[in-house]
C-alpha cells in the first residue's frame, strides 16, 4: 500500500529526511552516506501525483484546473500542504474516478496527521470505527455527517 522511492542522503539532508520518514533517519544515523527507501505515507498526495503522471500532465496543468498557483499544488501532492475538500470534486471528475476515492484517502491522511505519533494510535482508530459502527446501526450518523465533521 506504500509507495517507495529511492534516494542519496548525505548527514547534512538528515533535518529534511527527518520529517519524511523515521525509517530513513534510522538508516542515516547509523550510517554517513546511505541509499534509503522513504515510504510515502500521504495517500492521497501520491494518488493524485500517480493519476498525473498517468496522464503526463504537467504540476501547472493541474494547478490551473484547481484554481490555485503551481507551488501550492507542488506543496499539496508532496504532502507539505492539504488539499482543500472542494478540490476534491474537481479532481475526480478531471481524472474521471469516483470522488469517494479520493475522499477516503483525503481523510485517512487527515486522522493519520492527528494521531501519527500517539502511542495509542491504533486503540484510537478501534474506538473510532466502534463509535461509528453504534452510531450507524442505531440510524444516528451518515457518511455526509462524518464527512461534514472532517471539513470543520
Amino acid at each position: 500500500m506504500y509507495s517507495t522511492e529511492k534516494a542519496q542522503i548525505s548527514t547534512d539532508n538528515f533535518v529534511r529526511i527527518e520529517k519524511i520518514s523515521k525509517f530513513a533517519r534510522k538508516r542515516l544515523f547509523h550510517k554517513r552516506k546511505v541509499e534509503v527507501e522513504i515510504f510515502e505515507h500521504m495517500l492521497f498526495s501520491s494518488k493524485i501525483k500517480k493519476l498525473r503522471e498517468e496522464k503526463k500532465l504537467l504540476q501547472r496543468q493541474l494547478a490551473t484546473v484547481l484554481d490555485i498557483d503551481t507551488p501550492s499544488y507542488s506543496k499539496i501532492e508532496r504532502g507539505d500542504k492539504k488539499a482543500k475538500r472542494e478540490h476534491l470534486p474537481i479532481l475526480a471528475t478531471y481524472f474521471n474516478i469516483e470522488e469517494q476515492e479520493l475522499l477516503v484517502l483525503w481523510l485517512a491522511d487527515a486522522v493519520y496527521a492527528i494521531i501519527d505519533k500517539e502511542e495509542c494510535s491504533e486503540e484510537v482508530i478501534e474506538v473510532v470505527k466502534n463509535q461509528i459502527k453504534s452510531h450507524r446501526k442505531n440510524g444516528k450518523i451518515k457518511c455526509e455527517e462524518i464527512i461534514g465533521t472532517a471539513n470543520n
